[in-house]
């Protein structure tokens, strides 16, 4: 296997949400992963923080044991696959996962890496389902007021609970981040010898 040095994403945001150009770094990097992911016929099943290891050179996606081509994703035997607290509502509805499922799962990490708290904070599975389709998660920038602008548009996108009102890709989902990122790094540009990854 390959060898990372960093840390997993789940562990950076024990720390608390990640700084603005930090933010936006990562999660450009990661939807343009997941574009990647998608344009090869997969779906992850199990996006969530622990999923996503951050290093000196960006943000890499790991644990594809439970992906599927998008063709063959479906229930499990009856169960569901994956983290619980970043289903979907069609998946805890028991429809299959599809790209537009992952949206969802990736949003709400972005929402972690942004806030530092789950959309749909609960300790089992009874109260993660009914927060998730029932309850809209809190504002972003109410949570954190030093959120980019745009962002928070972004992320409440990608946590509509009608998948038909979510981004219907990750390449399309990264259009709009990359166009938050450009408008950031055009009000805040990072010094001239700064090498950080972009």
């Amino acid at each position: 296997m390959e060898y990372l040095e960093g840390e997993s994403l789940a562990d950076r945001l024990r720390r608390g949400p990640l700084p603005p150009d930090e933010l936006l770094k990562c999660v450009v990097g990661t939807c343009d992963g997941l574009a990647m992911v998608h344009r090869s016929g997969l779906i992850h099943r199990d996006l969530k923080p622990g999923s996503i290891m951050l290093t000196n050179i960006g943000a890499k996606w790991l644990d594809f044991g439970l992906a599927k081509r998008s063709r063959a994703v479906s229930r499990s035997q009856g169960k569901l696959v994956g983290t619980f607290s970043y289903f979907s509502p069609e998946q805890l509805g028991g429809e299959r996962a599809d790209a537009c499922s992952n949206i969802f799962a990736f949003g709400a990490v972005v929402y972690e890496m942004a806030t530092g708290v789950s959309p749909f904070p609960a300790d089992d599975m009874k109260s993660f389902l009914l927060a998730t389709l029932g309850r809209v998660p809190a504002s972003p920038v109410a949570l954190n007021p030093q959120i980019p602008a745009g962002l928070e548009e972004i992320i409440c996108k990608s946590l509509e609970k009608e998948r038909e009102k979510r981004y219907q890709s990750a390449t399309e989902m990264l259009a709009g981040l990359r166009r938050v990122k450009a408008q950031f790094e055009s009000l805040f540009p990072l010094p001239p010898t700064c090498h950080r990854f972009r």
